[in-house]
């Protein structure tokens, strides 16, 4: 995975709080120079929130949790501790994050993976309900090279009864990779949904010349596919891809007085993606902007814009008069 991108979505992931005193500790009782560094920059205070969450969920996994606080705290002394400069704190942080990413979440079996993965959930992203994790559905998704992929969605918070329009209103998702030779799993992704969001199954597609991993997540309210996950398949590894910076490149291509409100969904099988364009005054329903057609390509491993289209919206028919 590229490291900026992997940084990022676990900034995401961690859910962090925007502004300065956001670190996973009390700034009002920062004492070394490092510390009040982290509680004055933003930057700094996400990533200690991220290298502390990764860290705890870490230790709570691992069947050696002695040295893994060991080894937190050899970093805090000898590499965090020692930097006298903001970016030397940043570099140190980011180097810990990919470090501890970089240990593979492995498993014996998948019902072990499966079960795992929900104890770690209830004790780390429970909702308004402590310590709450149910298997809500599970299954097979595929298969390439030497591996079976599967998923497991999760409930962490129940809608009240006759409130919801089903039993769960905040789900999780995991997915999982099995080698076929010797059973073992890897859990290579898990996506944490907001508040009435909703997960469908994951998809493969192959276009002429790569692989993509779609995982669709439609956040509530919205009726898109608006937080998707898209992977792309690089040396028998799954890719989180970046497919959000290709959405600021299009503004550029958006005539002045137009806009798009409802968010793009790519299509990664046939590299298209269309949206439709508002003027000011348009209802929500009713965009009178006419579409905007886009023609993606890959760079690397994010999405790119390869050409755009502004499609005119149609103009009303005329009345055909009798006789």
């Amino acid at each position: 995975m590229h490291k900026n991108t992997l940084i990022a979505f676990w900034l995401f992931f961690a859910g962090f709080i925007g502004g300065a005193q956001a670190a996973s500790f009390d700034c009002d009782r920062a004492a070394s120079e490092v510390e009040k560094m982290i509680c004055a920059d933003y930057v700094l205070s996400n990533l200690d929130v991220g290298v502390s969450s990764v860290y705890a969920r870490m230790v709570f996994r691992s069947a050696d949790a002695a040295k893994v606080r060991a080894e937190q705290r050899s970093w805090l002394k000898n590499t965090r501790n020692v930097c006298q400069t903001v970016q030397c704190v940043e570099v140190a942080y980011k180097q810990r994050l990919l470090g501890l990413l970089a240990v593979p979440i492995t498993y014996a079996d998948l019902d072990t993976a499966i079960d795992a993965t929900c104890r770690e959930i209830a004790v780390f992203e429970s909702y308004d309900t402590p310590g709450m994790c149910r298997l809500s559905k599970s299954g097979n998704f595929g298969s390439l090279d030497s591996s079976d992929f599967y998923y497991a969605l999760y409930c962490v918070h129940d809608w009240a009864p006759g409130q919801g329009p089903g039993n769960c209103m905040v789900s999780s998702m995991a997915l999982f990779a099995q080698n076929k030779d010797t059973g073992v799993v890897e859990r290579f992704h898990e996506h944490a949904a907001d508040a009435d969001s909703y997960f469908s199954a994951p998809t493969i597609s192959t276009d002429e010349n790569d692989t993509f991993l779609l995982v669709p997540v439609r956040v509530g309210g919205t009726g898109n596919f608006n937080d998707n996950d898209y992977f792309i398949r690089r040396q028998n590894r799954w890719v989180l891809m970046d497919t959000q910076s290709w959405l600021s490149d299009l503004d550029q291509y958006i005539p002045s007085g137009f806009e798009i409100l409802k968010g793009v969904e790519p299509d990664v099988s046939s590299m298209t993606a269309s949206a439709a364009l508002y003027q000011p005054g348009d209802a929500n329903c009713c965009p009178s902007g006419g579409l905007v057609d886009i023609h993606l390509k890959v760079a690397g491993n994010r999405l790119a814009i390869k050409s755009v289209e502004i499609v005119a919206p149609q103009a009303e028919s005329e009345p055909v008069s009798g006789g």
